[in-house]
Parts: structure tokens; C-alpha cells; sequence
């Protein structure tokens, strides 16, 4: 099989999918998983016992004029997911014949002027626990992969390209690209500050690489992103960080309207993460129903973090630092063309999840890991599969 280099983090090649072992089966979560037209005419093209048992499981795909998607059972079910939880096509037909969705998620593959970086979903819970409890810091490593399924399903949005030049117009704009988000990284992964403290830092980084592109000094980026890496290395920052009270930069009102539009939004297949959603917000003693903060929500938020989390802050980092390197922050792969709402977006995503576990660990009185796993990769389901963000339903 034909393989390209593509630069991946380490977990890449550990992941393996596992659905009989998997709680939240991505076959079994009331997704509207798309058929291309190529597998699909191989599927209406089987005679005998097959032809029988395609019959009248596939519709057409919502927004499509010509792809067809599958149908779900009353359960929101894949039909073709056996009792074990595995798939009855692969098993009889073999991998080949699964459909591109099917045989890409949850991986994910990125260009960079010709570059290839391949990363997994954390809407997929064992990529979610690979990635999340990463002990080393994680990076970029030579591995390869085989194009053949990104390229033919470009269309389910499974392959990506980030245009430099809607950041940047200078001639080694590239090059700023690779600078900027290593130096981003190199701040998430500055381990002698609380995560909330480098989020600040890659704040003041993003905001003044903002400001340089937007006065046209472009130039001046990768001096910039130098000097913030020589200060990480030495004591610049420890007066600003010892004088960071615990608890600031969350503005849990803000948190909670955008819960609560996804929490409004939400179909009946987004039953799990609405129960997970319900143990955050009854962690709190807050109710979804009005939605109101108890006066003594930033007392109690500050205590259960400190109780639960200063041992497990890899969790926020390892999100952080996947989610920029597969987003291209600070640039994007998205339709944004400003750093600032890039980084407004990861700084969300940051703090909804840290709302929801903060929350989940009051509510149950532990840390618990299963529990991590499953609150991120819900949370991502509604957030990765969505062209609009912040998904409505799943």
C-alpha cells in the first residue's frame, strides 16, 4: 500500500481501534455517517444475502445532492453494528469495503505547503485517553500513512490545507507559520506555570503577533516569537506568575450561555453527553432549568480545582497542544483569518472543559479517569462535528 510521510504525534501510532471495548461507539452515537458514491455503487452492486441486507438502510445525505448516508435504528444505531459491537460489513467484506468515513475517522490529515501532519479526534474516546493522558510532551515525530482514503474523501472534510496568505503576505510566510506555533507550544508545555498562567502568556504572544501582522511589520514576527522563548528559559516571567491570583480569567457566565445553547440545541442523540453534562452542572448545585451561578460558585470552582487537578494538569495541556497543532493555531484551518478569535476559541474550549470536569469531580468527590475521558470526547463530538462550532445536536 502506498505511503507519504507525514509528521504525526507520538500516540498516532499506538492508536487502534477497539469498538467492542469502546463505551460510546462512534457506530452507535446517531451520527449521519456518509456513504460516497463510489462505496455505495459497490454496495448496490451485491447480490444475494447482501443485496438483501442493504435494502433500505441508506437515505440521502442532508445538504447533498448526490452522496446517501446511512440509517440508524430506533437507537440511533448503525444496522450493521453486530452484538460485540463490531461492524458485520468489515467482518464479512473486510476493511476495503467499508466506506471513506468508516475507514478515516477518527484520523485526521493536515497540509502545510506540501507538509503532512496526521492527527487522531478526541471525539473518539480511545484517542481521547491516548492523547489526554500523554505523559511526555508531546510533539511531532517522522511516521507515514496512506493518502489514498484522505484524498478521495476529501469531501466528508477529513483532509485539510492551511493558506498562510490569508495571515500573511510575507515571502517566508511559511516559515512565521512553523515559528509562531512551535512557540505557542513551547508556552502550553512551560510546565513551571499553571496551565491558567501560559494561557495568559500565549495570550500577550498572540495579541502582539496580532497587532505586529495588522501594522504590517510582519517581519518582526520570528524575533518576537524568539524573545518569548528566551524568556520562558529564564526567571522573566516569575514575578507576573507569583503575582497571578488563583481563579482569574473565567468568566463562568460566559461558560454557561454557551452550555446552555448546546445544551438547547441538543437531539435525542446527544443523550450521553447531556447526562454528562447534567453531573457538571449538578457538581455546582446548578440547574438547567434557569441557569443561575450560586454565590459561592468562584469559592467552591477554586477549592475543587485545587483539590482535584494541580496533579493531573497534563490533561489541559495535552488537549491544548493537540488542539493547536491540528488546528494551525495561531492561524487556522477554519474560515477565521484573526488570531484573536483563534485564540478566543481555544481559550473556550479550554475553559468548557475544565468547567465540565471541575464540576464532575465535586459532583462525584474523586478524580475520575474514565469519567475525564468520556466528558472530553462527548464535548468534542458536539464540537469537532459541526461546521458551525459549538455543535446544536450530534
Amino acid at each position: 500500500m502506498d505511503t507519504i510521510k507525514a509528521y504525526q504525534p507520538a500516540y498516532y501510532k499506538k492508536f487502534l481501534c477497539d469498538s467492542s471495548e469502546c463505551k460510546n461507539n462512534c457506530c452507535s452515537r446517531g451520527w449521519g455517517i456518509p456513504v460516497d458514491n463510489h462505496t455505495y455503487a459497490k454496495y448496490m452492486a451485491l447480490e444475494g444475502e447482501w443485496k438483501e441486507k442493504f435494502d433500505g438502510k441508506f437515505a440521502p445525505l442532508k445538504n447533498s445532492s448526490s452522496d446517501n448516508r446511512f440509517v440508524l435504528d430506533e437507537k440511533g444505531e448503525c444496522f450493521f453494528l453486530n452484538e460485540k459491537g463490531l461492524c458485520a460489513i468489515q467482518l464479512d467484506q473486510g476493511y476495503d469495503a467499508l466506506c471513506l468515513t468508516c475507514r478515516i475517522y477518527p484520523r485526521k490529515l493536515c497540509y502545510v505547503d506540501g507538509v503532512a501532519e496526521a492527527y487522531m479526534q478526541p471525539s473518539c474516546e480511545i484517542a481521547a485517553k491516548q492523547i489526554l493522558f500523554e505523559k511526555e510532551l508531546m510533539k511531532l515525530e517522522e511516521g507515514s500513512v496512506s493518502p489514498g482514503p484522505f484524498i478521495a474523501g476529501v469531501n466528508v472534510n477529513y483532509t485539510h490545507g492551511l493558506d498562510v496568505t490569508k495571515y500573511t503576505k510575507h515571502p517566508q510566510g511559511v516559515g512565521i507559520f512553523w515559528k509562531l506555533r512551535t512557540t505557542s507550544i513551547a508556552i502550553l508545555q512551560s510546565r513551571q506555570f499553571r496551565v491558567r498562567f501560559r494561557m495568559l502568556l500565549l495570550l500577550l504572544f498572540t495579541q502582539e503577533c496580532a497587532d505586529l501582522i495588522s501594522s504590517g511589520q510582519d517581519a518582526k514576527l520570528m524575533p518576537l516569537a524568539d524573545s518569548y522563548v528566551e524568556r520562558l528559559f529564564s526567571d522573566y516571567f516569575n514575578e507576573l506568575y507569583t503575582a497571578m491570583p488563583q481563579g482569574v480569567d473565567r468568566d463562568p457566565d460566559i461558560i454557561l450561555d454557551i452550555l446552555k445553547d448546546i445544551h438547547g440545541k441538543m437531539t435525542k442523540n446527544s443523550r450521553l453527553f447531556r447526562e454528562y453534562l447534567s453531573i457538571a452542572l449538578e457538581g455546582f448545585d446548578i440547574s438547567d432549568r434557569d441557569w443561575q451561578l450560586p454565590n459561592n460558585f468562584n469559592e467552591h470552582y477554586v477549592k475543587y480545582y485545587e483539590q482535584f487537578f494541580p496533579a493531573h494538569e497534563q490533561i489541559f495541556e495535552n488537549y491544548l497542544v493537540h488542539d493547536v497543532l491540528s488546528d494551525g493555531f495561531p492561524f487556522s484551518y477554519g474560515l477565521s483569518k484573526n488570531l484573536m478569535e483563534n485564540y478566543a476559541a481555544l481559550l473556550a474550549k479550554y475553559n468548557i472543559i475544565e468547567f465540565l470536569l471541575v464540576g464532575s469531580a465535586r459532583r462525584k468527590m474523586k478524580f475520575d479517569k474514565r469519567l475525564v475521558v468520556n466528558m472530553v470526547a462527548r464535548f468534542c463530538c458536539c464540537y469537532e462535528h459541526s461546521a458551525s462550532g459549538f455543535l446544536k445536536s450530534e
